[in-house]
């Protein structure tokens, strides 16, 4: 805290107050004044120390001279108060606030943080290595929250199937009212509105909602194919776990299976070699040398994803076609557009629509630079640190 002997800081330098009489002169001494005078003086006195202009109120070094004198004024007060524990859980706060930025200067600007400390009279210690010990009301609340979210899972499952189950008999009355809109106006001579195809689109749907449903009845069996074509079905007990080493090797098992029996659909040529797709783990890339191909590539894997009860997800499916000049490419999924991009990344590598490598060599660069950034900022730090 500011001395109560000095002057209040706007008539420290009045000549006309250093020969004015004793009495007049304790009007104008800091011990006059209110606390909060006495508080924010000080605050300031310590922002000045470490100001690189009048107007700096926004740097590194000026923000922890502010917090250092707001930690050295409730340490004033709580050796004065007799309510210790209100001051002492602020200071904690305000210490940890400015441990790490000091911390964060210190790796930004080595010199500048030594300068700092010298000018606030600090000593700088890093924060002690301490574990996560929960306690019993910490471990209650993650138990608690897993078990919310197994209710909201299996809840959010029944509702599902319960949606499912009602699509069929919608489906269904919807293909009898169109078949007789299609009758009537056949009778009465008139322009159809309802074609052939709409009725076979909302066929396919039912059948498409009847496998979608049989699926999710057998997702919690595990199915053995015996010799001659025989299936069985049982509950699974336990399923791979988090992490397990299997799980790799099963799943590319399981995709190479999906794969083999969808194989035949749509393939691109390239010179002698014809490629029918690109796989790596669950990233897949179906090729087609034309628009239908490759909608038939894809339903025909989305049958297969189906029956072997798994989903394709239409938020990260994507559509690309790759030609000098790319056209609109109507792609369906579901009965659902898929988005077509200009361009896309398959492991690591951009892909564009004209077949150019202007994206990937740029983004080769980039990385490169920000490696080296990264190396520069070591190599400088070190530095800065010196040898010890």
């Amino acid at each position: 805290m500011p001395s109560g002997n000095q002057f209040i800081e706007c008539y420290r330098n009045s000549e006309t107050l250093k020969n004015a009489n004793e009495n007049v002169q304790k009007i104008f001494k800091m011990y006059n004044q209110s606390q909060q005078y006495k508080t924010e003086a000080y605050r300031k006195a310590m922002m000045d120390r470490v100001r690189s202009h009048q107007l700096d109120e926004s740097s590194d070094e000026v923000k922890l001279a502010r917090l250092t004198a707001q930690v050295r004024i409730y340490q004033y007060f709580a050796k004065l108060k007799s309510s210790k524990g209100k001051y002492r859980r602020i200071l904690n706060s305000l210490i940890h606030r400015r441990r790490r930025g000091l911390r964060k200067l210190r790796e930004k600007d080595y010199k500048k943080y030594e300068w700092l400390l010298e000018k606030l009279d600090l000593k700088y210690t890093a924060d002690p290595i301490c574990f996560d010990n929960p306690g019993k009301k910490k471990s209650t609340t993650l138990l608690a929250q897993v078990k919310k979210q197994k209710m909201k899972e299996q809840k959010l499952a029944e509702y599902k199937k319960t949606l499912d189950q009602q699509k069929i008999p919608y489906l269904k009355n919807k293909l009898e009212k169109l078949k007789w809109i299609k009758e009537q106006e056949s009778a009465a001579n008139l322009e159809p509105t309802v074609l052939d195809s709409d009725l076979e689109e909302i066929v396919k749907k039912i059948e498409q909602v009847k496998l979608n449903i049989e699926a999710a009845e057998k997702r919690g069996y595990a199915r053995t194919v015996h010799p001659y074509t025989l299936e069985v079905y049982y509950p699974k007990a336990v399923g791979l776990r988090q992490g397990c080493m299997l799980s790799p090797l099963l799943f590319i098992t399981y995709m190479d299976w999906m794969l083999r029996r969808s194989r035949g659909s749509g393939s691109f040529r390239y010179g002698d070699l014809e490629v029918g797709h690109l796989a790596y783990a669950d990233d897949l890339v179906l090729l087609g040398s034309t628009q239908s191909e490759l909608q038939r590539a894809l339903d025909g894997f989305d049958a297969v994803c189906t029956e072997a009860g798994m989903r394709i997800s239409l938020g990260k499916s994507e559509v690309m076609e790759i030609s000098r000049k790319p056209g609109k490419c109507d792609i369906r999924l579901g009965g659902v557009a898929l988005r077509q991009v200009e361009k896309f990344k398959y492991l690591g590598v951009w892909f564009t629509s004209d077949g150019g490598t202007d994206e990937e060599i740029a983004s080769r660069i980039g990385r490169a630079g920000a490696v080296m950034q990264q190396l520069v900022q070591l190599v400088m730090g070190r530095w800065y640190a010196g040898p010890g």
